[in-house]
């Protein structure tokens, strides 16, 4: 070797035979010669051995890259060509590790050369934050080539994977990118155990740069292919000959060819005998050179698929001319079918077609199960509760019979309800999932982007318990003012979030027809009780008025009748209980008629604060009530006399359910509210008597309704004459059943009182009547 002393002994002669000096300057110059030969010779070796290396590096590289435009390789294969050439230049053991995406840490992830069974590939790792941890995180810190003679003594080495790898001498060299980016290392041991020179590390450091940029370059093909995939729609490039070169897996399910790159042998041209519209569309667009749409059918030999293609020709980066298309074909399948939900629901009459037709319209569109709830009050004036109203899809009769009874209920406060809540809570659509093996409340993402909230069978109700597999969305049935239920349909796995957003659109217009449907029959409900409180209220006042005229007579018969008390003393007593009666009959009429019929007053500015303080006052006792008003005065437009009247009403229910008249005690306050149209003044009138039960709390402003357990019950008038005076001025009256103990009414008047067309139609009702 060129780096060893090297001794040639010559003899030539007889013994004792002297060399001349000049036989021994030509020896010495022979000598000369030889040894810058032989030196000259080595040198030559050396570099035919790294020409030979480097040219196989070449090759390598070659084929790799050759690999990368024909075939999709994964990194793993791209190392794994790499190491089987390197394998070819005498190395025993190639070794590659690669940093995570991250950056946080490097792992062994190809071991070549290794003994079966004996591979350190995904077994090693190690942090980047550590570089003495081992001689790779040092190497990718210092981006600097390692050759190690003994690594037992050298200072930075893991000894575990050392002893498990079996290795003394080696040679790391970092896999640099064209941004000087330490992506990896690459570890190499000769087969003979020599040390590898500084010269054959050098010659790997270009390759090792070179195989970095294929690693890259490998990690964008295949990110874009995975991205590519990931798109719903069916998508294909073609060559110029408009043969298929690449197709995603959406492609490749419709059509039935294979999916990812393709070699130009293995793939036909599109033709229109059997691809159909398609073939036409991308050799027009690629004729002339721009985008063209058009709509297909029975795509793939699928007689019910329908869809829209758009071709697009690609074009040479340099020559600007067409090298092939780019074909997308969009499915309008789901598209036109919720078009067709959408209208069946929208031509919906009440509320039970448009269920109906909801779950039909769900069906239509490919759900297997779906269940409607809508929401009640519980039990004894509960809190609301979803109960079962429609449903299909049931596989048992008996479930689906109890289901349309609505005898399945979803209480708020029952165990685990949580999750058939959670719709309402967050007002939005909610994906669940049934996965066996998967914790409760463990968020599933689906291959199209949902996330699923995994909802294991133990927690489920028995009565509407999934299947394992079963993937379903919650709808809350919702306007801004109001919850009406909930929607609750099965979906597929692979549903796309455009898909979802058409159905949670669709699950919101289904919710405004509902409420429409719901506030239209409490219109018809309200006129028709407006038709029979009128009826009535004339018939009363027309009672009360005969009364009032036969019954006036009867003083006059009093008087006459004290004509008579000298001779008749005892006509005194009866005569005094006689007028105790008409005045109170009177007294009756006079309030029935001030009830029915108030009057022709106006509106007019007043003090409510003073009003109510004065009427509190003149009626009550001090030590029976109390009243809060943090601002005064409170100036607004109203009827004095009727607001009066009203507040009058509401003492006495007050009293007439008092346990005990000494023990009532009635509050009310009073402030002004902001509004984004008008000031509005409310007021809020409590008292601690037994209140009103959940379930009379709006019947109690209805006319003629009347409940007082264990006394006699009353015309039920008062209430409903409040109602009319508070709406009369524009105001809303409503029973506050979460304040307890006792009942507590809020009451919203603005101060500038009610529409001109309001105050007219009450006023001309009850002076008609």
């Amino acid at each position: 070797r060129h780096d060893e002393q090297i001794a040639v002994v010559v003899s030539d002669f007889e013994p004792d035979v002297v060399i001349s000096h000049e036989r021994e300057r030509l020896l010495k110059n022979l000598f000369g010669h030889f040894i810058e030969a032989y030196t000259h010779a080595i040198e030559l070796d050396d570099l035919n051995t790294r020409l030979r290396a480097r040219d196989e590096h070449v090759r390598i590289m070659n084929s790799i890259f050759r690999s990368l435009g024909e075939h999709n390789l994964s990194v793993e294969k791209v190392l794994t060509l790499a190491a089987e050439g390197l394998l070819r230049l005498h190395y025993r053991r190639v070794i590659f590790s690669l940093v995570d995406p991250e950056r946080l840490y490097i792992e062994v992830v190809l071991d070549r050369g290794a003994s079966p069974g004996e591979s350190l590939a995904n077994r090693f790792k190690w942090p980047l934050r550590s570089p003495t941890a081992d001689i790779h995180p040092f190497v990718i810190n210092t981006k600097r080539q390692e050759i190690i003679a003994d690594i037992n003594q050298y200072p930075i080495h893991d000894k575990e994977f050392m002893n498990a790898a079996r290795i003394k001498t080696l040679a790391i060299i970092p896999l640099l990118n064209q941004t000087q980016e330490a992506l990896g290392t690459l570890l190499v041991e000769r087969d003979n155990g020599e040390l590898p020179s500084d010269l054959e590390a050098d010659d790997l450091r270009p390759f090792c740069n070179q195989l970095a940029i294929a690693i890259e370059q490998c990690e964008r093909v295949n990110m874009l292919e995975s991205g590519i995939n990931r798109i719903p729609e069916p998508l294909i490039i073609v060559d110029g000959t408009a043969s298929p070169r690449y197709a995603n897996q959406p492609a490749a399910d419709l059509l039935g060819i294979g999916v990812g790159w393709r070699d130009r042998n293995q793939s036909e041209p599109l033709t229109a005998e059997k691809d159909g519209d398609i073939a036409d569309i991308v050799r027009e667009s690629m004729t002339r050179g721009f985008r063209l749409a058009g709509r297909v059918e029975k795509v793939g030999g699928k007689p019910d698929y329908y869809g829209e293609v758009v071709a697009d020709a690609i074009r040479d980066s340099r020559r600007r001319r067409v090298v092939g298309g780019l074909i997308r074909i969009q499915d309008r399948n789901y598209l036109n079918k919720y078009f067709a939900a959408a209208q069946m629901v929208a031509e919906s009459s009440d509320t039970p077609s448009a269920m109906r037709n909801m779950l039909q319209a769900a069906q239509d569109l490919g759900h297997k199960w779906g269940r409607l709830y809508l929401l009640k009050s519980g039990e004894n004036g509960g809190q609301p509760v979803f109960v079962s109203a429609m449903s299909f899809g049931y596989e048992e009769a008996v479930q689906a019979q109890m289901f349309a009874e609505g005898r399945i209920t979803l209480d708020p406060s029952g165990p685990h309800s949580s999750n058939d809540w959670l719709c309402i809570k967050e007002r939005r659509p909610i994906v669940f999932c049934w996965l066996e093996g998967v914790k409760d409340g463990v968020e599933y993402v689906t291959p199209h982007g949902l996330r699923a909230h995994n909802w294991p069978a133990q927690y489920q109700p028995a009565e509407v318990r999934k299947r394992p597999g079963d993937f379903w969305i919650d709808f809350p049935l919702a306007t801004s003012q109001v919850v009406i239920g909930k929607m609750c349909l099965q979906c597929d796995r692979t549903m796309r979030p455009e898909d979802f957003e058409l159905l949670k659109q669709l699950a919101g217009n289904f919710a405004g027809i509902l409420e429409a449907f719901r506030q239209r029959e409490l219109s018809r409900d309200a006129r028709e009780e407006t038709i029979r409180v009128a009826v009535a209220e004339q018939m009363v006042a027309t009672m009360a008025h005969n009364i009032g005229t036969r019954l006036a007579v009867l003083p006059l018969m009093r008087s006459k009748y004290k004509t008579f008390e000298k001779r008749l003393p005892e006509l005194r007593k009866t005569n005094d209980e006689l007028t105790y009666v008409v005045q109170q009959i009177l007294e009756s009429i006079k309030r029935v008629q001030d009830m029915l019929a108030p009057g022709l007053r106006r509106f007019s500015r007043m003090d409510i604060a003073q009003e109510i303080e004065r009427t509190l006052s003149s009626r009550l006792p001090r030590s029976s009530w109390s009243f809060e008003c943090a601002e005064r005065p409170i100036e607004m437009e109203a009827d004095t006399y009727l607001i009066e009247m009203a507040l009058l009403e509401m003492v006495q229910n007050s009293r007439d359910h008092a346990p005990s008249l000494p023990s009532m005690k009635i509050s009310v306050s009073v402030e002004v509210l902001q509004t984004s149209q008008d000031d509005a003044v409310t007021i809020v009138y409590r008292d601690n008597g037994p209140g009103v039960p959940e379930q009379f709390s709006t019947q109690i402003f209805e006319d003629f309704f009347s409940r007082r357990p264990g006394r006699k019950t009353s015309l039920g008038l008062g209430l409903g004459f409040v109602r009319r005076v508070i709406e009369a001025h524009g105001g809303k009256i409503y029973y506050n059943s979460l304040i307890r103990p006792g009942a507590a009414f809020v009451i919203t008047l603005p101060r500038h009182g009610g529409t001109e067309q309001r105050q007219e139609e009450y006023y001309v009702s009850y002076t008609n009547s």
